[in-house]
């Protein structure tokens, strides 16, 4: 079995100038990749949660901790106090 993952990001109104980029992804992979992907992912976010939270980390990252590149560059959410 196949697993798709699609994700969206941007405008896609071509005619709005605030955003001029859209970008549709699409990750195709066998059932077999699913738990490297997985557990990569799973360490990924818990270096980027120590970046984050430091020596508050106590080892337990809440459940609704996304990585979010846009929450990243404008320092919101978990990412408020990233230098």
């Amino acid at each position: 079995m196949y697993f798709a993952f699609i994700d969206e990001s941007g405008n896609p109104y071509p005619k709005d100038t605030n955003n001029k980029f859209y970008v549709l992804l699409a990750l195709i992979m066998h059932e077999k990749g699913f738990p490297y992907l997985n557990g990569y992912t799973k360490y990924l976010r818990y270096d980027i949660w120590d970046l984050v939270k430091g020596d508050e980390n106590n080892g337990k990252i809440p459940e609704d901790f996304e990585l979010h590149i846009k929450e990243i560059t404008n320092r919101t959410n978990y990412y408020i106090n990233l230098k």
